[in-house]
């Protein structure tokens, strides 16, 4: 009995259901590379703020051992 209301109901609109459909999945799919695209920006600022980390670890660490070098 409910499939054949649902039957009619899409019979009658079917047209709006033909293009709500394909907006919907449209939507999703759009929503979902804005994601990825969020995501791989958050990966990139991580990884130049690592980078950054990392160099100045080596400047800092660069004195203290030329000075263990010309202790020995």
């Amino acid at each position: 009995m409910i499939m054949v209301k649902i039957g009619k109901q899409l019979k009658e609109n079917w047209i709006r259901h033909g293009f709500e459909t394909p907006v919907v999945i449209v939507s999703i799919l759009t929503a979902f590379t804005l994601n990825d695209w969020n995501d791989n920006g958050k990966a990139k600022i991580f990884e130049t703020k690592l980078k950054i980390e990392i160099y100045n670890s080596i400047q800092n660490d660069i004195p203290r051992l030329n000075y263990n070098i010309s202790q020995i």
